[in-house]
């Protein structure tokens, strides 16, 4: 909600979700501390090819990731190619958006039960590489980046061994 009047000197403006870049360029320009409310929010989290792209360009290293307009491509790209998958959708979606599948065969099916039960969305799939996966998150204050961050371990499922139900991270 916008302020109904100019915040005062010395505020420190916080947005916690993505979407506000053009208000936090505009607060920012008036001289506020702003933390979050950047342009490229939306970019980096709802549309995940085009984060993948930006952190490629950034230097970061990722596992091999493949992005997707629709499920058919998808499923011909899995036809030919072995190995086992993650698949994040973008949006700001509920956990049908990601899943991990043990092989090409599994996320083929996964696919076609989300093309079946949810409006497709770009999407990427990322070959799995072993270890734990771990999810950082931090703010940026427009010049650097401002602590503490949100680190969590990505373990998708209740139980030890990959067992139970979804939960998203832990």
């Amino acid at each position: 909600v916008p302020f109904a009047k100019e915040p005062p000197v010395g505020a420190i403006i916080v947005f916690d979700c993505t979407g506000e870049g053009p208000r936090g360029t505009a607060y920012r320009k008036a001289g506020h501390l702003v933390i979050g409310g950047n342009p490229f929010d939306r970019a980096l989290e709802l549309n995940r090819p085009e984060g993948a792209r930006i952190a490629r360009r950034a230097g970061m290293v990722t596992p091999p990731t493949y992005p997707f307009g629709d499920i058919p491509s998808a499923l011909r790209f899995l036809k030919k190619t072995d190995g086992k998958w993650f698949v994040k959708v973008s949006g700001d979606g509920i956990e049908l958006d990601t899943y991990d599948a043990p092989d090409s065969e599994f996320m083929s099916r996964y696919l076609k039960w989300v093309q079946e039960t949810a409006e497709v969305k770009p999407f990427v799939l990322q070959q799995k590489v072993e270890g734990t996966e771990v999810s950082c998150n931090g703010w940026f204050n427009g010049h650097e980046f401002v602590p503490p961050f949100d680190i969590t371990l990505e373990e998708k499922k209740c139980l030890a061994g990959d067992l139970g139900c979804r939960t998203g991270c832990e």
